[in-house]
C-alpha cells in the first residue's frame, strides 16, 4: 500500500525522524505508527509536496 502525503513534516514525524519535543505531535506519530503497523503488508509513505507533478496528481485525486 502507498500513502501518499503532502506534508514533509508529517513524514518525519512518522518515519521517527523529527526532532520535536511536543508531547501533542509525538503522541499522534506514535498512534500513526501503531496504526500503521495493523497492515499485513507493508506501507509505504511518500511525501509529494516537493515533486509538482506528483503534488498536481494528488491534488486531482482528492478533489474527484
Amino acid at each position: 500500500m502507498v500513502i501518499l502525503i503532502n506534508d514533509a513534516s508529517l513524514n518525519e514525524q512518522i518515519r521517527g525522524l523529527s526532532k520535536t519535543n511536543k508531547t501533542d505531535v509525538l503522541i499522534m506519530a506514535d498512534r500513526v505508527e501503531q496504526e500503521l503497523n495493523k497492515f499485513e503488508h507493508s506501507v509505504i509513505i511518500k511525501d509529494v509536496s516537493n515533486d509538482s507533478v506528483k503534488l498536481r496528481e494528488w491534488n486531482d485525486t482528492l478533489r474527484f
